[in-house]
């Protein structure tokens, strides 16, 4: 992405975003997702634990593109609209 557009995209990631979540379902969806993510680390050893840990890092970087593609489709559709 060029300069303007990551710029753009951290300040809708940040300022834009947080409001269109439903808070309390949002909210919830996060505080049962940290418990169970507790609740399994409980029961790794620490080999186990590495690994999770990798995982979840992947999957927040295959996120984070998919986040970018979609930022970037919205803007190119933007730039379509009359």
């Amino acid at each position: 992405m060029t300069d303007l557009m990551e710029l753009l995209f951290e300040f809708v990631m940040e300022e834009r975003v947080p409001d269109l979540l439903p808070p309390k379902y949002y909210r919830h969806s996060s505080r049962l997702a940290a418990k169970a993510e507790d609740d399994l680390l409980a029961t790794f050893t620490k080999d186990q634990r590495d690994l999770l840990e990798a995982y979840e890092r992947a999957l927040f970087d295959q996120s984070e593109l998919e986040q970018r593609a979609l930022f970037q489709a919205a803007l190119s559709l933007a730039r379509e609209l009359p």
